[in-house]
């Protein structure tokens, strides 16, 4: 029998948690694994504007908060606490201090990224390698920190040494056209990393930042700086990781974090698919004997200013894209960048959830759902032109399912029942997203032990045995 659908509303608000005032420091080494469950966050742009920042402060994280995400990627400026060679007694603290605390209250944990290095202690700010006789101070500088924000009242979880660390090391024409405050002349911005073609140097800096984190506390986890791993107009190095690893990097690094952005591969066909890409990343890993947790922490799909249409690409990354790279292997954590939409002006790619006023897109109230739905161990039970994954949790009744058809068709695909209660499904038709409403809704009944589920284009959730 054909399910009959019903309209839902957006999920109601769930519970903001409070951040302990005083949780047994270090805070890493007590929640840097989830407790098993997949931990979903976010990363928000234009943190160094304080007005933008306040704004997010008060609008973002509740809504991200709502959708149950529960930690978020930042970064600490090592140029904006020491811009002068000066030591840990005259650092300035101010600014981080107060974006990790009010994140922290917020009842985020963090991932911190070490960025923007300050010109006496490496060759660009990007990174490249540590001038001449820095190594004490570099040392010196993550210890203090590490130790600083490993007290309550922060909550941070990890550290991240750089970002898209496999950039390259050259300097293009186009380099020199940005402002002398944005990595003008240097390879790439601040907040990026320079260090392609450079992994052996990478691989010190990182075992130094490694040690002098686990010399304050041993169980705090430290990463490379997310890799960007994309064959793109030679921006980075596809080697980098492969001789990173051989340089003995692989030591000193906790869990291997990466990115992926499926307009990415829009642009640029020919680059793998996000479960391919995720795939090779782990051969890379295995072929020098390492087995790592790996982390999303940068990805979106983002949407075009002044095409509308473009919003509801969003849905189909949360119910298809995104879903297939969970299934694809042991991914822990997931931040979206950036949450909000920069305001006009800055890029006609929108790559945030939230518009650059603060307010829910149409494919937000997916984000809860994908969220829970991928929770737990995947099993793929695609064939034909079907997609199919199954997720089950450790220890939790039930089994949630999302499927679609590759090319639309309608499809059966049938699922073995334990009993007579009905499947619930969920499924996100454009219309209700686009009138503000959720998704629609509907009970399927076994029939001769079985449950028949018609697919097409569209993603179907479906819970088995547990609530919806």
């Amino acid at each position: 029998a054909r399910p009959t659908a019903t309209a839902s509303p957006r999920p109601s608000p769930s519970a903001t948690p409070t951040a302990s005032a005083t949780p047994e420091p270090p805070y890493a080494a007590l929640a840097w694994r989830g407790g098993g469950r997949r931990v979903w966050g976010l990363q928000l742009g234009l943190e160094y504007d304080a007005q933008r920042q306040a704004e997010a402060k008060a609008r973002a994280l509740p809504l991200a908060r709502e959708a149950g995400l529960s930690s978020i990627r930042t970064t600490l400026r090592w140029d904006a606490i020491e811009p002068q060679n000066v030591g840990p007694g005259a650092y300035d603290w101010a600014a981080t201090d107060r974006k990790l605390a009010d994140y922290s209250a917020a009842g985020f944990d963090l991932l911190v990224s070490i960025v923007a290095y300050p010109a006496w202690a490496t060759e660009y700010q990007c990174g490249g390698g540590l001038l001449p006789g820095m190594e004490p101070e570099w040392r010196e500088l993550v210890r203090t920190v590490v130790a600083r924000y490993s007290q309550p009242p922060y909550r941070v979880v990890a550290w991240e040494i750089g970002n898209e660390v496999d950039g390259e090391s050259l300097v293009r024409e186009d380099d020199r056209s940005r402002p002398a405050d944005w990595g003008g002349g240097q390879p790439t911005t601040p907040y990026g990393g320079c260090w392609g073609g450079r992994a052996e140097a990478y691989a010190e800096f990182l075992r130094i930042a490694d040690e002098a984190a686990k010399s304050v506390h041993p169980g705090i986890p430290v990463t490379l700086g997310g890799l960007a791993y994309a064959d793109v107009n030679g921006w980075f190095d596809m080697a980098f990781l492969d001789a990173l690893l051989a340089a003995g990097g692989g030591e000193h690094f906790d869990f291997l974090g990466y990115h992926w952005f499926p307009n990415v591969r829009d642009a640029f066909p020919e680059l793998p698919d996000g479960p391919e890409k995720l795939r090779r990343l782990m051969a890379i890993l295995a072929r020098h004997g390492q087995s790592k947790p790996i982390w999303l922490t940068e990805t979106y799909r983002f949407s075009v200013a002044g095409q509308p249409a473009t919003r509801l690409r969003q849905r189909d990354y949360l119910t298809r894209e995104l879903v297939e790279v969970l299934a694809a292997g042991p991914v822990e954590r997931v931040y979206w960048y950036s949450f909000v939409d920069f305001p006009a002006g800055y890029s006609d790619n929108e790559r945030g959830i939230l518009d650059a006023a603060f307010a829910p897109k149409p494919a937000f109230p997916v984000l809860a759902y994908t969220l829970d739905y991928t929770q737990g161990a995947a099993e793929d039970l695609s064939r034909d032109a079907i997609r199919a994954y199954r997720f089950r949790r450790l220890g939790a009744p039930g089994q949630t399912l999302i499927a679609w058809t590759l090319d639309g068709a309608p499809a059966i695909l049938e699922l073995p029942a334990e009993g007579a209660e009905p499947a619930h499904l969920t499924w996100f038709p454009d219309d209700l997203l686009s009138s503000g409403a959720c998704c629609a809704e509907a009970e399927l009944p076994p029939e001769g032990g079985v449950y028949h589920l018609e697919l097409g284009a569209d993603a179907r959730y479906v819970a088995i045995g547990r609530a919806r």
